[in-house]
């Protein structure tokens, strides 16, 4: 059955034993008795009945509100106080009622209506009190506001009716009013709803309240039905009512008296057994004296140590009654100084016991106050200490014992309490932490010593292991923080120990620094990585040359395994290529404990033979005596290639230094040599044999200087101009160009792939790339059946196998050229050096040795490289690779010879060598111009400063004595930014023209030239480019 949620706790709790209280005998004497009087007085007089009885409850009213009113500040009950404060005033109108009463001529009216007014306004107020004080008495303790609203309440029901302006109650002749009678009815409504008010509110009410005053209301109620049914004065009812009041009056005082007193001086007397109780159990001597040093009081321990029977026999004795002099001196003394200072004081006293024994105690005394905070004198509790004094020091001994036996061992020894305090530490702990022994014992131990990242998940599983949560750890590895705020690693081996009743009392463990060992074995592990992730080759063997141990590395380079060379000796690397002498001096030099280092050719596994550096150390033991010996060795395969290649390069340097020393002055003499062969022809133009001769020597001129710009690409001194080439028309075109050099008993086949990407290249210097690859393809297959020569294109992307071949190429995408033959091929010593000038297979007069070394540096000026693919009698393969980018081609068509005449403009033309000028200065005329000479850039300047008006273009020679073209161009722009130049090069050394960015390609003929571009870039400049000469501006 489920309770009714609207009721209170304590509600539900009540039964029919709470009202059991309402049976005793001496609650119902005193009321029984004064019933008895007023029902005796009422056979005498009623008017006598009458006063007795108003008097008796307007007494116990009063006595109530008394009883409240001096012990509220000590019982603190608000309900009762509200109650009590309600029921004086109550009374007050029940005595005005009393003395208006007719027949006791008190008041000067005589008029049974305002007694019956103050009557019924009484129990207005009676009710109303009930009915609030559940809901008032918590939230209103002023008392004496409360005393005074009452008060002006009961004063108000005077005011009203003593005026005339209350309801008319009774009237003479008629009795009582209707208003009189609904109001008792009214009346008892509202007591009925008092009851149930206090009721659910019963918490306010201390304990046994409730009973009383519930019946209280009931006869209450009762009362007003019984004054609601009488007819006259002397009736049964009249005088049931007023018994009835009396009675209900009584138990609100009872009820008060009970709570208020009796049960207080109940608890008070319970409270002084228990703490005589209390303080006679307690072994230690307790005792009480007053100022002047008189025990007031004292326990039975006490009694029995001064030798008293019961306290009795202490009380208004002093220490000098008790005890020997000097001590009662003693006493007093600490007395008076505890009393002056008003503070506490302990102190350990040695005093003879009443069998002659002397005792060690330990005294606390302090000031005993009163109310007003005096001193009225001390109390005092002495502790025998003697055993426990005597047992500490025995502890003491048996710890500093302990702890020398502790400070002993080698490794840090610490002990907590279950909390993680620290209760031990010896003196290695104490110096791996760097502490006193002071400065730890007592703190937390995870607080003091482990790092903050993990202090609290440590403390945890601490916690957690002493409620015996999990099982502690044997061995562990951890960090601790030291004083200095360094971390150690700690290996700890760890117990719990136990309590007298067998539980968890905390933990001993002892640790050991690991920090010195683990950054050792922490080196050691980055030291075996390092060898295994060496990229030499490492061997150790024994003493006497055993092999106990490889790295990866020497797997890589050898090709042997582990199980292939554990246990045997490096001598199955032994190539052949060195004597026994030199084994012999390498041993040698070993047994005398000095490190070997040397070069030599080994074995591999598969029978390969590899160039290697070997560095060979004795490893020596703490006695100097060789027990190992350790071998690096690197593989100098590519090392030794990558010299081949820096010494080659070498080569080509010195061959560049010598062609680029001479191409200045050797091109010269060319230009001159064309020039004038120009004139020649010109002037025999009606000699056919005489113009050819003339043309057959110009040819060899421009092969000359071919062969010079040829010799400059491939040592990269020559200048190559690049520009977007689409590499599949530009092969189709070359190959057309070649077919006729290549004789028809060769099958010529070619597979060319359309590459829609463009390239950056110089298209002439590139076709004479593919002609010389296939001129050298031609000549290779002479004299065998069946010649053929393959011309391939393809794209292909750049892998990892070909960068590691060719690490310098960035592109991603290449054009791959192959040239492949069917010729007698080549061996690897010659194929080694066919990219060397002048190194040449072909017999005499029949090679120069410059093709292919034109070849190797053109292709490597054009970012690209060449590989050769050959074998004696099995043919040979020139693959070309050429980088590819996005952008446009060019026109491959080779531009024609056609001389542009000129219109009579007048050119300045400088340049230092006599000849030349004067040969140029009749070419330039034969075309049609008018020429002015100079012999220096000084005086080209000074000649265009005076004619200037004149001057439409400057022929300027790069190199010239005290000024150069470049810089003599330079001082007239300044003077005329529009001026139009050419500039004439035999070779540019010093790079003047490459490193002046005002310098446009179109401005620049290189010497030789032939006389029809000249006359077509005159013409052009003439002519007003713009583009081309706003960027020499």
């Amino acid at each position: 059955m489920m309770a009714d949620p609207r009721l209170p706790p304590a509600a539900k709790k009540l039964s029919l034993l709470h009202f059991k209280v309402l049976l005793e005998w001496h609650v119902w004497r005193v009321p029984l008795l004064l019933a008895v009087i007023l029902i005796a007085a009422s056979f005498y007089n009623y008017l006598l009945f009458h006063t007795l009885a108003e008097l008796f409850t307007i007494v116990v009213a009063v006595v109530m509100f008394v009883v409240a009113a001096y012990s509220c500040k000590h019982t603190h009950d608000n309900f009762i106080m509200y109650l009590s404060t309600g029921y004086f005033w109550v009374a007050a109108m029940d005595l005005i009622h009393t003395l208006l009463y007719k027949g006791m001529a008190i008041y000067p009216v005589d008029v049974a209506n305002n007694s019956t007014q103050f009557w019924i306004a009484s129990r207005y107020a009676e009710a109303l009190l009930l009915l609030s004080a559940p809901l008032l008495c918590n939230r209103w303790q002023n008392n004496g506001a409360k005393f005074a609203l009452f008060g002006a309440i009961a004063a108000s029901f005077y005011a009203l009716i003593m005026s005339g302006y209350f309801p008319d109650a009774y009237i003479e002749g008629e009795g009582l009013t209707r208003f009189k009678i609904i109001s008792e009815y009214i009346i008892c409504v509202m007591l009925a709803l008092a009851l149930l008010n206090i009721y659910y509110h019963q918490e306010y009410l201390k304990t046994g309240v409730l009973p009383y005053l519930l019946l209280s209301i009931v006869l209450t109620i009762a009362a007003e039905l019984a004054f609601t049914n009488y007819v006259s004065v002397y009736s049964e009812m009249n005088i049931l009512g007023h018994l009835l009041r009396l009675f209900s009056f009584w138990l609100i005082l009872h009820s008060i008296v009970r709570s208020s007193l009796h049960e207080p001086y109940e608890a008070l007397d319970s409270s002084r057994a228990l703490l005589q109780g209390l303080r006679d159990g307690i072994p230690d001597l307790i005792f009480y004296k007053d100022n002047e040093g008189v025990y007031v009081g004292c326990n039975q321990a006490f009694c029995d140590f001064v030798g008293k029977h019961e306290e009795a026999d202490v009380i208004g004795r002093t220490d000098f009654d008790l005890f020997d002099r000097e001590l009662a001196q003693f006493f007093r003394q600490n007395d008076r100084e505890m009393l002056t200072s008003g503070e506490a004081r302990q102190n350990d006293e040695w005093v003879s016991y009443p069998d002659g024994s002397r005792h060690l105690l330990d005294t606390l005394k302090t000031p005993f106050l009163d109310r007003a905070g005096r001193a009225i004198g001390l109390i005092g509790i002495s502790r025998d200490i003697t055993e426990k004094v005597r047992a500490q020091r025995m502890l003491e001994q048996e710890r500093l014992q302990a702890q020398r036996y502790l400070d002993i061992a080698a490794v840090m020894l610490v002990a907590l309490d279950n909390a993680g305090k620290i209760t031990l530490m010896n003196k290695k702990g104490c110096q791996l932490l760097g502490y006193q022994e002071e400065e730890v014992i007592g703190r937390d131990w995870f607080e003091l010593c482990m790092p903050d990242d993990t202090r609290e998940k440590e403390r945890l599983s601490y916690l957690q292991l002493m409620h015996g949560k999990g099982a502690a750890v044997d061995y562990d590895e951890a960090p601790v923080v030291t004083k200095d705020g360094r971390q150690k690693l700690i290996a700890f081996h760890q117990t719990l120990l136990s309590d007298s009743s067998s539980g968890i009392a905390g933990m001993l463990f002892s640790g050991e620094d690991m920090t010195a060992r683990k950054n050792t074995e922490g080196r050691l592990r980055k030291l075996s990585r390092a060898i295994e992730q060496a990229g030499e080759a490492m061997v150790i063997t024994d003493s006497h040359g055993t092999i106990e141990y490889i790295n990866p590395a020497f797997t890589r380079v050898t090709g042997y395994l582990p199980d292939d060379v554990i246990g045997k000796n490096p001598r199955l690397l032994k190539s052949g290529r060195q004597d026994d002498s030199f084994y012999q001096r390498m041993w040698t030099q070993l047994s005398h404990g000095e490190v070997w280092q040397g070069k030599l050719i080994d074995r591999k596994k598969d029978g390969s033979l590899y160039p290697a550096m070997l560095t060979i150390s004795p490893m020596v033991d703490d006695t100097g005596a060789i027990t190992h010996y350790i071998g690096i060795q690197q593989d100098l395969t590519e090392y030794e290639r990558l010299q081949e290649q820096f010494h080659h390069s070498q080569k080509m340097e010195a061959v560049g230094t010598l062609i680029g020393g001479i191409a200045h002055d050797f091109n010269n003499t060319l230009a001159g040599i064309t020039g004038n062969l120009y004139l020649a022809k010109k002037a025999a133009g009606s000699l056919p044999d005489v113009v050819a001769r003339l043309t057959s020597v110009e040819a060899f001129a421009f092969r000359a200087s071919k062969m010079i710009h040829q010799l400059l690409t491939f040592s990269r001194k020559g200048e190559v101009e690049m520009n977007p080439i689409a590499i599949t028309p530009f092969l189709k075109e070359v190959i057309k160009l070649q077919q006729v050099a290549v004789p028809e008993n060769i099958r010529l086949t070619y597979q060319i792939d359309e590459i829609t990407q463009s390239m950056s290249g110089d298209i002439n210097l590139l076709q004479q790339v593919l002609i010389n690859i296939i001129n050298n393809a031609r000549d290779a297959v002479e004299g065998v059946a069946n010649p053929a020569i393959v011309i391939e294109l393809k794209q292909c992307s750049v892998d990892a196998q070909f960068l590691i071949r060719h690490p310098e190429v960035t592109a991603g995408e290449l054009a791959c050229i192959t040239i492949r033959d069917n010729g007698y091929g080549m061996s690897a010593e010659v194929a080694a050096h066919i990219f060397e000038p002048f190194f040449t297979t072909k017999g005499i007069g029949k090679g120069t040795g410059l093709g292919l070394a034109m070849v190797f540096g053109a292709v490597q000026s054009h970012g690209g490289v060449i590989e050769v693919d050959t074998e004696p009698e099995h043919g040979t393969a020139f693959h070309v690779y050429l980088p590819l980018e996005a952008g446009k081609s060019v026109d491959t068509a080779v531009a024609d010879e056609l001389i542009v005449e000129g219109k009579g403009e007048m050119i300045l033309l400088a340049d230092d060598e006599s000849t030349l000028l004067a040969t140029g200065r009749h070419v330039l005329e034969s075309l049609g111009y008018r020429v002015l000479t100079a012999t220096d850039g000084l005086q080209a300047v000074d000649l265009y400063m005076a004619r200037q008006a004149d001057i439409d273009l400057l022929i300027l020679d790069v190199v010239m004595p005290n000024l150069g073209g470049v810089e003599a161009f330079q001082k007239i722009r300044r003077h005329r930014p529009d001026v139009k130049v050419l500039f004439a090069t035999g070779y540019d050394k010093s790079k003047a023209l490459t490193e002046n960015g005002h310098v446009h390609p179109d401005m620049v003929i290189s010497k030789p030239y032939s006389i029809a571009r000249l006359s077509r870039m005159i013409r052009s400049l003439l002519d007003g480019d713009s583009a081309r000469n706003s960027s020499a501006s």
